[in-house]
């Protein structure tokens, strides 16, 4: 996770994430780096875009769906995804 590079891809608990861009973010005293991400939606299966920073990404607190099927504090049930 430290030395991410563009299009290069990392799985977060069975779901696949591809590092797409970055960019900075100024926080008063430092300068934050935000991760632009593409992933699939475990419940349609369309293409969606996030952002995260790493500390996100380290514990795990990604966005997992798109925004039609936006559920936000339910776990993404493996089981039943339509992704293919």
């Amino acid at each position: 996770m430290d030395d991410m590079r563009l299009g290069e891809s990392f799985n977060l608990d069975g779901q696949q994430y591809e590092f797409m861009d970055y960019f900075e973010h100024e926080i008063p005293a430092r300068i934050c780096l935000i991760y632009e991400l593409r992933s699939q939606c475990p419940d349609c299966g369309k293409p969606f875009w996030t952002s995260a920073s790493k500390r996100q990404i380290k514990h795990k607190n990604v966005r997992r769906r798109c925004d039609a099927y936006v559920k936000p504090g339910v776990r993404v049930n493996k089981k039943s995804s339509k992704r293919k």
